[in-house]
């Protein structure tokens, strides 16, 4: 199990000392801040809606 973690973890460190997922964000292009607007106006919607006090925001990525 441990093997098959580290190479995983070495697959993915390849790929964003790389940047193989672009340039500008290293997290791929469907993280960038103009191609998620829309998602973000839903998520916005939906704690107004539900009165969400808070949220656990477990994320991954290059923090865009």
């Amino acid at each position: 199990m441990k093997s098959e973690k580290m190479n995983r973890l070495e697959a993915f460190q390849k790929i964003y000392d790389e940047k193989r997922w672009g340039e500008t964000n290293l997290s791929g292009g469907g993280s960038t801040i103009e191609f998620t607007l829309r998602t973000r106006e839903i998520i916005l919607k939906v704690i107004d809606d539900y009165k969400i006090k808070s949220i656990l925001d477990a994320a991954c990525g290059d923090f865009e």
